[in-house]
């Protein structure tokens, strides 16, 4: 798969095209009886950073496993089994997109959301205080030693112990735990 050659857009602009952009998404995934149950940019996107390179989502489909045996008929290359990358070079576009089931839904949000610094503040916030640890994509009880799953990200914010975080806010900066 070939690099596009990737601009930054203004936030506005790049929304605007996300937005168009998964219209068109909709409706091919449609003709494949497949249909978008859950939907959510993720990254700099949702952060609502100035600029926006790429576009990164999360999405779960009515069938997600029918999806990974179709994707390249949506030219979607598939880079693991949750992890799809499409390049759109006459429009300058990227997209990576995250297949989630709903049980791990907040899992998958939190950590695509970010920043890489915000996910570094809160695995560390959790050393600290909890029983609780987080890497990418995974949370564990250290004291049982299971796998938590979430569904929202609200669950996540319990967890934490602070109040939920707008995806702009999440910076080293805008707020301290």
């Amino acid at each position: 798969m070939s690099r596009v050659k990737q601009i930054r857009r203004p936030y506005e602009k790049a929304f605007e095209m996300f937005i168009e952009e998964m219209k068109i998404f909709a409706d091919e995934l449609a003709q494949h009886d497949l249909c978008i149950e859950r939907i959510s940019t993720a990254g700099s996107l949702r952060r609502k950073r100035k600029t926006i390179g790429d576009f990164d989502f999360v999405i779960t489909l009515n069938d997600n496993e029918k999806f990974r045996k179709i994707h390249n008929d949506l030219k979607y290359s598939k880079l693991t089994k949750t992890f799809f990358k499409k390049r759109v070079p006459e429009k300058q576009i990227e997209f990576d997109m995250f297949l989630s089931e709903d049980y791990n839904w907040g899992n998958n949000l939190f950590f695509l959301t970010g920043s890489e610094d915000w996910n570094q503040k809160t695995m560390k916030h959790l050393i600290r205080n909890s029983k609780y640890r987080f890497l990418a994509f995974k949370w564990f009880n250290t004291e049982t030693n299971e796998r938590i799953y979430f569904d929202s990200e609200d669950k996540i914010f319990e967890i934490l112990q602070i109040p939920y975080v707008y995806p702009e806010d999440r910076s080293l900066y805008r707020y301290r735990f």
